[in-house]
């Protein structure tokens, strides 16, 4: 359950990269984070081109 709801929560960052309670990094220019549960999903975000990168790793438990 909470891996679907990982990945819904990434893959709508495809539509809307700073939905509402993102937060953006400290210390970084486009890294962001967003609340999922008890996990955070860490990424960062290329308006230039329209990039959305989720890391695997950069998944916080």
């Amino acid at each position: 359950m909470a891996q679907r709801r990982m990945l819904r929560a990434a893959g709508n960052l495809a539509t809307n990269p700073r939905p509402d309670g993102c937060r953006k990094m400290q210390g970084s220019k486009n890294a962001y984070r967003i609340r999922v549960g008890d996990y955070r999903i860490v990424y960062t975000v290329d308006d230039a081109v329209l990039i959305v990168a989720v890391s695997p790793s950069a998944i916080i438990l």
